[in-house]
């Protein structure tokens, strides 16, 4: 199904993002908030401070086949992680798929082996396999 791009992608956009970082959250993971929220937009920040700086964090996600990236908080230029969610939407994504998504990114942070979740990784993207969003 094609939808053109606009309110409808960028509201799932949102959703999916704010979800991802609700349930990200009930897993232990920090996340950033400003003014009580954690995002109104496509993307939010993972206070990465715990977990080596963002761009360590980053590259300790892509061994998972999770790709983000540094971001600077008001604590410090290196200390988040910026998730978002535009490209799984586009792919399909809905808020009922980020409970799984968060589930693994929690495992490959927690994880001393983060090359391990990478299969599992693959696996939950292989589900999305036709773009939903288009010009």
């Amino acid at each position: 199904m094609w939808v053109v791009y606009g309110s409808d992608y960028a509201n799932t956009m949102t959703a999916c993002a704010a979800q991802l970082a609700t349930c990200l959250q009930g897993r232990g993971v920090p996340i950033h908030q400003a003014g009580g929220q954690a995002t109104l937009s496509h993307a939010f920040a993972l206070d990465a401070r715990q977990t080596g700086g963002g761009h360590n964090t980053a590259l300790h996600l892509r061994q998972a086949n999770l790709l983000t990236s540094a971001i600077g908080l008001p604590s410090g230029l290196d200390d988040g992680l910026r998730i978002g969610t535009n490209e799984l939407v586009r792919w399909g994504a809905t808020v009922e798929d980020m409970d799984p998504l968060a589930g693994l990114i929690a495992r490959a942070l927690q994880s001393d082996k983060p090359h391990d979740v990478a299969a599992d990784v693959s696996a939950y993207r292989s589900q999305f396999n036709s773009v939903h969003y288009t010009r």
